[in-house]
């Protein structure tokens, strides 16, 4: 019998492999399944209302209705404005107090640089009309000796120097004069922008354009968030100077210009000559700004574009005055 049974187990690996895998004995399961099966079903119990205690909440109370945000008004960036900048609070408090305007910014001179601007650009009109209007006729007249590609050439002539007088032209065009803070309840009522309440908008500010021609500047007066420049005015030069360098720098500055007040007493007759040459570099720094257009920051407010003269004008503190109020794109480490 044992060899009987022996030879059924060796032929089992010539079976099929699904076959030759299954047991020989059947695999208990550890379920109870099988049983429960058979079981009787237990009794459902119809579960018991809870009544509502005074003290217990609602579902309608303990889930609250989720509310839409509004968009943020030109008061909450104010207001918001004030929270984030408290040094901006503080100066908005101040000049609202104020009865009369605060000066923030005042432009230096740019007779120079107007006096080089307005010259080339007379000089590049000039000859392109003096140009054209008596060399059209002798160019068209002898266009079959001279070549087709001249009287293009001499078009172009002229089309350039009026783009080179243009560019001239606007080199001295909307120069910001001085940027002052007015307190809004100091205003006439008539006289407020539209749309401008004083409790929420204390301090306006009103920005002044220097006129080329004889007549009413230009004058823009807006809150101070509607004016954007594109970075801030103060900027120190080094970030990473100690406060003790900076200061005694300044005193350094202030020393030689006492020593060179005393010196010009001292020696009346050579002054002229000292001022001329400080005359001159004036001089020479306007014209190489009238072809440049360095020292420029863009300003905007309310729509209109405008250039602060940052390298030789006066700013109050140095321009932080204005950092605080409006709006910098991109803000620097100071």
């Amino acid at each position: 019998m044992s060899v009987f049974s022996r030879g059924i187990g060796l032929r089992l690996p010539l079976l099929p492999r699904t076959l030759a895998q299954r047991p020989l004995h059947p695999v208990s399961r550890f379920t109870t399944s099988t049983t429960l099966r058979y079981a009787k079903p237990a009794s459902k119990k119809s579960p018991i209302p809870k009544t509502p205690s005074s003290s217990s909440p609602t579902t309608t109370a303990a889930i609250p209705t989720a509310r839409p945000h509004a968009p943020a008004t030109a008061q909450q960036q104010q207001q918001l404005l004030q929270a984030t900048n408290p040094a901006a609070g503080r100066l908005l408090q101040a000049i609202a107090a104020k009865d009369t305007p605060t000066l923030l910014y005042e432009a230096g001179s740019h007779f120079w640089m107007k006096l080089s601007t307005w010259g080339a650009a007379t000089m590049f009109y000039g000859y392109a009309i003096i140009n054209y209007g008596f060399f059209r006729d002798f160019v068209a007249e002898r266009a079959d000796q001279l070549g087709p590609w001249v009287t293009w050439a001499f078009i172009g002539g002229c089309i350039a120097t009026t783009g080179f007088g243009s560019y001239f032209f606007r080199a001295s065009h909307n120069i910001v004069k001085n940027i002052r803070a007015l307190p809004t309840a100091k205003i006439p009522p008539g006289e407020l922008p539209r749309g401008i309440d004083p409790k929420t908008t204390p301090v306006l500010i009103e920005i002044n354009v220097k006129r080329i021609l004889p007549g009413m500047p230009k004058r823009a007066v807006v809150p101070p968030h509607r004016v954007v420049i594109p970075y801030n005015v103060f900027q120190p030069l080094s970030p990473f100077k100690p406060l003790q360098n900076m200061k005694a720098e300044k005193e350094k500055e202030r020393k030689e210009r006492k020593a060179a007040r005393d010196y010009d007493r001292e020696h009346l007759m050579t002054v002229p000559i000292r001022h001329a040459g400080r005359g001159m570099k004036s001089a020479w720094f306007g014209i190489q700004r009238a072809l440049t257009k360095t020292g420029f920051m863009r300003i905007e407010a309310g729509g209109m574009k405008m250039k602060l003269d940052v390298a030789s004008g006066w700013a109050l503190d140095e321009g932080r005055a204005i950092d605080s109020l409006v709006t910098i794109e991109k803000k620097s480490r100071t």
